[in-house]
């Protein structure tokens, strides 16, 4: 979805007050939107909550923060490997 889509502003508008958003960059960082451009254009929508990190660091602090929560890693399959590997998922 197009970050200035009504789509995307509706999911923004959506989310729950106690939800946790890390914006981070994709694994090629010149093909993705950068995590600061996500977070600036979040924060139209939502105020509290919401961090700027690599994707490394996104995972490794909500696994250690939160570890009574469900935790969603959501984006594009590229990053799928990557996200694996941080996990140390096996195939």
């Amino acid at each position: 979805t197009p970050i200035k889509s009504s789509a995307a502003s509706d999911v923004y508008k959506r989310q729950d007050k106690d939800d946790i958003f890390f914006f981070t960059d994709g694994i090629d960082e010149d093909r993705y939107v950068k995590k600061e451009i996500l977070y600036e254009e979040a924060r139209k929508y939502r105020k509290q909550n919401m961090y700027v990190a690599s994707l490394k660091q996104a995972i490794l602090e909500a696994k250690e923060q939160y570890t009574q929560d469900v935790i969603f890693i959501v984006g594009s399959f590229y990053a799928y490997a990557e996200v694996r590997k941080i996990l140390k998922i096996e195939e």
